[in-house]
């Protein structure tokens, strides 16, 4: 029922918000003084950041109903951590910070729903990299995509950021299943996230303890639905 009324509510946001957007992106087609063009361009990213947000509640509400519909094909994995790192950037916008990439040599396609899956990733980078910019010592988010092969036939992503110590039962409450102001709909993103990596046939896992930097892994299939490995045995991997 909550769902459905967070379905119901969103969607009648939705329509007007774009039509907000579309006027405002059409307003910046005409000449603009300096200080017109600043409040224009605020006014265009609250508003996308809103219409994120929306769309996160809308997702959430489908994956509570069963009804959220991937349509998974063959992806490269880097262009997956690419498209990833800017949606990142759009959603953490005033955090900054540096982002390092590390892709493995020769790692095949692996078939996941593009749109949901860059977002679900992009929105665990965002997050690494808001708590990176409120860290004084560290300031720089890892990506590596990697093979395992003590995962099986599962591509990795570890996003690894921070250096202050973080309990992992704090880590993981940022992946439950709740609705929180805190971080501008993010914890309802990373909730979001950890659905649908499940339902790809994948998991997240995360790791935190004293002297180490956290690190959030999403492991992947290789193999289509129906040939998927069992993943009652994920490793957490340092």
């Amino acid at each position: 029922m909550r769902g459905l009324l967070f379905a119901s509510v969103s969607h009648d946001l939705k329509s007007p918000l774009n039509s907000i957007l579309g006027f405002a992106e059409l307003v910046g087609q005409e000449p603009l003084t300096r200080a017109q063009r600043e409040s224009l361009d605020l006014i265009l990213k609250r508003g996308r950041e809103l219409l994120a947000l929306i769309e996160t509640i809308l997702d959430a509400a489908r994956v509570e109903a069963g009804q959220l519909t991937l349509a998974p094909k063959p992806v490269d994995v880097a262009s997956l951590v690419t498209e990833s790192i800017r949606k990142a950037r759009e959603l953490a916008a005033e955090a900054g910070g540096e982002i390092t990439v590390e892709i493995a040599d020769d790692l095949p396609a692996v078939p996941v729903d593009v749109a949901y899956i860059t977002r679900a990733v992009g929105t665990i980078v965002a997050h690494a990299l808001r708590t990176a910019a409120a860290d004084p010592t560290s300031h720089i988010v890892r990506v590596r995509a990697t093979l395992p092969a003590e995962a099986g036939e599962l591509i990795c992503i570890d996003v690894e950021y921070g250096s202050r110590d973080v309990p992992p039962e704090e880590l993981e409450a940022l992946f439950a299943r709740q609705v929180t102001s805190r971080g501008r709909g993010l914890t309802l993103g990373l909730s979001l996230a950890r659905s649908v990596v499940e339902l790809h046939g994948g998991t997240i896992t995360i790791d935190g303890a004293p002297d180490r930097r956290a690190v959030c892994h999403t492991y992947l299939p290789l193999l289509a639905p129906g040939h998927r490995p069992r993943l009652s045995s994920i490793p957490r991997l340092a």
